[in-house]
């Protein structure tokens, strides 16, 4: 072969390949158009709850659309993350890896009253675990008040 080439390099060029997959991309981009997070909870003190919740919620909706397999309402991938990214409203809900609009439109409300119930009760339980503000002793019991 006089010009240097191999046999067969006449293929088309492949694409250079990043090191991060398509899914941390798209996450990334959509963190990215979000203005803020749409969480002020401690998402660890919900996840496991809703995660169960929601996949409670996919088997029911499975059964009343008629179709056989609970992942073609939305697979896992996407329940984890409803449940990392919290979203609260409709426009956020589009934003979610294997939410298009049809399903945002036909399951969307359900899945933000999941989302909601459990973040009113985190949001609740975090309340209850504040500590009250410390009061200040009165100045006649006070070490350093003047008799």
């Amino acid at each position: 072969v006089a010009s240097g080439r191999r046999r067969g390099a006449t293929q088309t060029p492949r694409r250079a390949s990043s090191t991060t997959s398509r899914s941390a991309q798209s996450s990334t981009a959509t963190a990215s158009k979000r203005s803020g997070p749409p969480a002020v909870l401690n998402t660890k003190d919900i996840y496991e709850p809703l995660q169960e919740d929601l996949e409670a919620l996919r088997r029911d909706l499975a059964r009343e659309s008629g179709v056989q397999y609970t992942y073609h309402v939305f697979t896992d991938m996407t329940i984890h993350q409803l449940g990392t990214v919290l979203p609260r409203t409709i426009a956020e809900l589009g934003s979610i890896d294997g939410l298009p609009p049809m399903k945002v439109d036909r399951f969307g409300n359900r899945i933000l009253e999941v989302i909601g119930r459990h973040a009113a009760e985190a949001k609740s339980a975090q309340e209850a675990k504040t500590v009250p503000e410390r009061r200040r002793m009165p100045a006649s019991l006070s070490s350093g008040a003047k008799r």
